[in-house]
């Protein structure tokens, strides 16, 4: 064998031998080597979900839609909305009875947003030949749910009258066995059954094809009334007799204002040994029976029974200057407020056929310090005869306080117009003079001039006087009362000044100033002072007075 042979198969078997050794090596890696399964999940990427386009066509036709649809809502598109255009003499509460048949609780309802809707500052002072937008077929939810007389439950064993309740001239039936009573109520149903049914507001007058509802029971009128003059009505516990509630329709039982109660004996029903029993069982009760005077002549007895601190029957509250308010109620009471704040006063109003006051004077009343506590059936009247349109004429330079009133009398004024007219018969000699103002109605064309009354111009407009002008002409020196008086007696409009009292019933107003009947398509009449007033007078006179 060669020499040169051998060490290359000792190379080789070395080199076999390393690769052997390195196998093994491999094989057996130390512990620190080895990969944790935990870190595999954590070094995992994360897979993303794929991202979908966005529906852009999609979310930009809603928004056009919905565009679309508010657009619709604020121009009138709206099959919700109708037009009206605003007529001499009225304003939104007239509009909303006569034009379009709500009743006086719905029209007021539906003031507020028939304002927001045309971006109204006031009720009364609308912009002639204005178009409006009020909401078709609009009512108000709360409204109506509270108009929905509440019908009681029938009557349980536990609120059927004890033979205690039967009155004196009546045999009482002999007491049932002791096992035939049923156990007293709990006191839950207790409560329930010593209140009254929850009583709607006064009921608006129906119209036709609407069904008829019974009026409210006068325990229930009662009831309400008195939560009004002492709050807090429902911690009064209720009263038991023989085991059984009284019913409340028969006995209303009220909180007095010593803290004391008053057990109203409707009907006359309780003979002297059930007065006895409830008495013993209830030493801070009062019982009052209604008799058969007159319902003001039981209502007077409540109040004294009531402890007030200070009752006065039919007064009088007179309320401003001129325009001067004066109200008649049937007692003003004073009373603690609930927060203990102080005494405050309450005018009370229990004429139960007659009816209830205006809202805009209840809301003015409590302005000034009165709190309104009535009983009624029957809303505020409304009359289809026109009221009275009052307005004020603030003090001016003659002029402006011309433009001013004819701006009331919505009659339109030209102004700084040329006026041509002929000399005399002869029609070839014409001429032209320029006048402050020039307007017409009745079918007569009339001029407005302010400037100096110097020769020249005189005899011009005697020519145009005697072409069929009617001129108007304020002097400096002129007040409010000379400036209404001649362009009253210009226009021909009947009118009359002074001290007019106008009586509603339960109120009257006392003002002073020029009463206009207005020509054209108004039909309201017209009041016109010279003093700012209160808007609540405003609103008021809107309605035609009872008496004359």
């Amino acid at each position: 064998m060669n020499n040169r042979i051998l060490p290359t198969l000792a190379q080789i078997f070395l080199l076999t031998g390393a690769l052997l050794l390195c196998r093994g090596s491999s094989a057996a890696a130390p512990p620190s080597f080895e990969l944790d399964p935990k870190e595999l999940e954590t070094a995992a990427p994360s897979v993303k979900t794929p991202r979908h386009p966005p529906g852009r066509s999609h979310r930009k036709q809603a928004t056009k839609s919905d565009e679309t649809a508010g657009q619709a809502a604020v121009t009138g598109g709206d099959e919700r909305l109708t037009r009206y255009t605003v007529k001499p003499g009225d304003f939104l509460f007239k509009i909303l009875m006569r034009e379009f048949g709500l009743s006086n609780a719905e029209a007021e309802a539906l003031i507020p947003e028939v304002q927001r809707i045309n971006h109204l500052t006031s009720a009364t002072r609308l912009e002639v030949g204005r178009t409006l937008l009020i909401p078709r077929g609009k009512r108000n939810p709360s409204a109506r749910k509270a108009t929905r007389p509440v019908i009681a439950p029938a009557a349980s064993p536990a609120t059927e009258v004890p033979p205690e309740l039967a009155p004196a001239a009546r045999p009482l039936p002999p007491s049932p066995p002791a096992e035939a009573v049923p156990p007293p109520p709990s006191r839950e149903h207790e409560m329930e059954a010593s209140r009254p049914a929850a009583a709607a507001p006064v009921e608006p007058a129906k119209r036709a094809g609407e069904p008829s509802q019974p009026p409210p029971s006068l325990a229930t009128m009662l009831f309400r009334l008195w939560e009004q003059l002492v709050p807090d009505q429902g911690r009064v516990e209720p009263i038991t007799l023989g085991g059984r509630v009284l019913p409340a329709e028969e006995y209303p039982l009220l909180l007095a204002a010593d803290g004391s109660k008053i057990l109203v004996d409707v009907r006359g029903s309780l003979n002297a040994s059930a007065k006895s029993q409830l008495v013993q069982k209830y030493p801070d009760i009062r019982i009052l029976p209604r008799g058969s005077e007159g319902f003001k002549e039981f209502f007077t007895d409540l109040l004294r029974t009531a402890e007030f601190a200070h009752i006065e029957e039919n007064p009088t509250v007179e309320l401003g200057t001129d325009p001067r308010l004066a109200v008649r109620a049937d007692f003003r009471i004073t009373a603690l407020t609930a927060a203990g704040h102080g005494p405050e006063s309450i005018l009370i109003f229990v004429d139960e056929n007659g009816p209830s006051l205006p809202t805009p004077l209840k809301k003015y009343l409590n302005r000034k310090g009165y709190r309104v506590a009535e009983l009624s059936r029957k809303e505020a009247p409304h009359s289809d005869e026109p009221g009275y349109d009052l307005r004020f004429l603030p003090p001016a330079p003659s002029c402006e306080m011309a433009l001013s009133l004819l701006e009331i009398l919505s009659l339109k004024l030209n102004r700084n117009r040329i006026v041509t007219g002929s000399m005399g018969q002869n029609a070839e000699s014409r001429f032209s003079i320029r006048v402050d103002g020039l307007f017409e109605t009745g079918g007569k064309r009339f001029i407005l001039d302010c400037g100096e009354n110097d020769s020249y111009n005189y005899t011009l407009y005697r020519l145009l006087q005697l072409q069929g002008y009617g001129i108007v002409q304020p002097q400096p020196k002129d007040d409010y009362a000379t400036v209404t008086e001649k362009l009253m007696k210009e226009l021909n409009y009947p009118f009359s000044f002074g001290r007019y009292d106008f009586d509603y019933g339960r109120y009257r107003i006392s003002v002073t100033g020029f009463r206009i009947t207005r020509k054209g398509d108004s039909t309201a009449r017209l009041l016109l002072v010279n003093k700012p007033s209160d808007l609540v007078f405003a609103e008021l006179l809107q309605s035609a007075p009872t008496g004359k």
